[in-house]
């Protein structure tokens, strides 16, 4: 049995798209239909909060954030700004990266009633608010990639004659 109230949202989202609160069993089965083309869906207790989520983004191992709308809460009109970054946010961000063993993703972080809460992991995100988002991104994927060891199993090159 779930508690509610419930957000859901379909498990490949992106963007806010199609994020539901979920007041009720009989609101959840009205949903139904609307989200029958979502494919697989995510269900999650909601976290009560101020109408903003904290998305932070790692770069290897830089974390940057913002503070956005949050799409369960179209009443706050905040367009999303670089914040700065607290030290229980930055440890939540970076124990997502190392239990997943993500070195860029981003974490969407709601600020509830007993502090930070992970709503969301994104393996690659936009990193749209990261400065210089380009050259960093870039940057760290070609580290990444050196430090990647080719696989012993792996056939040896074959001999030009």
């Amino acid at each position: 049995p779930f508690e509610y109230p419930l957000v859901v949202k379909p498990a490949d989202g992106s963007s806010g798209r199609a994020v539901h609160l979920v007041p009720a069993p009989d609101r959840l089965a009205a949903l139904l239909p609307e989200l029958a083309g979502e494919g697989l869906l995510i269900a999650q207790p909601y976290v009560p909060n101020p109408g903003t989520d904290v998305k932070v983004y790692s770069v290897a191992g830089e974390l940057y954030a913002t503070e956005r709308r949050s799409p369960l809460h179209p009443e706050h009109a905040l367009r999303e700004r670089r914040v700065p970054l607290s030290a229980e946010v930055a440890a939540l961000a970076a124990r997502v990266g190392a239990v997943y063993g993500l070195d860029l993703y981003g974490v969407d972080v709601v600020l509830g009633p007993d502090g930070p809460v992970v709503v969301d992991v994104n393996d690659f995100p936009s990193f749209r608010q990261v400065p210089d988002a380009v050259s960093r991104v870039a940057r760290a994927v070609l580290e990444l990639a050196a430090r990647t060891d080719t696989p012993a199993s792996a056939p040896a090159p074959a001999a030009v004659p």
